[in-house]
Formats: C-alpha cells, structure tokens, sequence
C-alpha cells in the first residue's frame, strides 16, 4: 500500500462523502508536501523512525501554517486548518491499516505536535464577535415580510430573541425593568400558516 494509486484508493473509496472531502484534501496536501521533499513512494513512512516521523509531520503542518496549499494567497493559516489536515492525514493512514504517526506510544498527540499547535494557536487573531441584532432589526424584517407565514415566523423570532435575551439591555422601557420569563404557554400557535 506504499504506492499512491493504492493510497488514493484507500483515502478516497472508503470515507464517507460529505468529511471524505476535507480528509482526500487533507490526504493530497500531505502527499504533495511528501513529494515536495523528495518522498515520492513512501506515503506512509516506512524505515523512518517514530522521531523523524514526528519530525516531518511537523514540518508538514508548519507547510499547511504558511498556506502553501491554499489557492489564494494567504499569509497564515488558522490552527484549526493545521489541525484539521493533520486529522485528515491521519485518518488516511487509518483507512490504509497504518498506526497513526501523530501520536506516541501512550495513543496521545506528540509533544512536538501539542507545542506547535498550542504556538499557533496562540498567535491565531482573536475572534471578533458579531454585532448582535437588534429589536428594531427583527421590527423592520416584520414589516417588510409580506406572506402571513412570513409575519409568522417574525413573530417568532421576536420571541426568541426576547427568551434569549432575558434582559433591558437592548431595549428602552419605562418604569419598572422587570421582564418575565417567557414561557411555552405564553406562545399561540396557529395552525394552517
């Protein structure tokens, strides 16, 4: 199985089609930069020992950190797509009856590999949080929604935005600020719509 066509076989007959796609991506990348290092016919590392297995897997993920694979230009991959390929690749390997290169002799991420992608990790951007939506928002989409399932399913929406909301923040309100919980029985549900 250390030639490609079977390794092809293996990555892309047996996953299921909807993560097969990710995996056979993961899998390619990782025989291109195999290739790319002169490892044309040893997709699954055979004679290397387990700390220059390590070795190249890690410098396959710091190829897939620089965006080498991507189509467009990139300057640096997030650590959940480094991540991501390593698991496809190793699930290719799994497919093929090969052990998994990522971990070490007690099944856990090799420490090579847990430092690296808890550096990238940690230099990934922080995550920018959305601007949450508005009463007046879901107002506006109620008034431009022409069909009564439209209207509807605004009104729901409404509802579920004050459920989950459960606070004033959001909204202006006189007196006292106590709002009830909303529960099932404060809904009406008409049928037909």
């Amino acid at each position: 199985m250390a030639d490609l066509s079977a390794g092809q076989s293996v990555a892309k007959g047996a996953m299921v089609k909807g993560t097969g796609a990710k995996q056979t991506c993961a899998w390619d990348r990782y025989k291109r930069y195999l290739f790319s290092i002169g490892l044309r016919n040893n997709w699954f590392l055979d004679n290397f020992s387990r700390g220059a297995k390590h070795t190249i897997l890690s410098a396959f993920a710091q190829s897939v950190r620089e965006g080498q694979y991507c189509p467009r230009y990139s300057k640096q991959v997030k650590s959940e797509t480094v991540r991501s390929s390593l698991e496809g690749m190793a699930q290719a390997y799994k497919l093929a009856d090969q052990p998994d290169q990522r971990l070490d002799g007690d099944g856990k991420l090799v420490f090579i590999l847990q430092c690296q992608l808890q550096g990238y990790s940690s230099l990934d951007p922080p995550v920018s949080p959305q601007i949450a939506i508005t009463a007046s928002i879901l107002r506006e989409l109620h008034d431009l929604s022409l069909s009564p399932a439209d209207k509807a399913l605004c009104k729901l929406f409404m509802g579920a935005f004050f459920f989950a909301m459960r606070s004033c923040k959001y909204v202006k309100v006189s007196g006292k600020k106590k709002m009830k919980l909303l529960v099932l029985k404060n809904f009406r549900f008409i049928k037909g719509l």
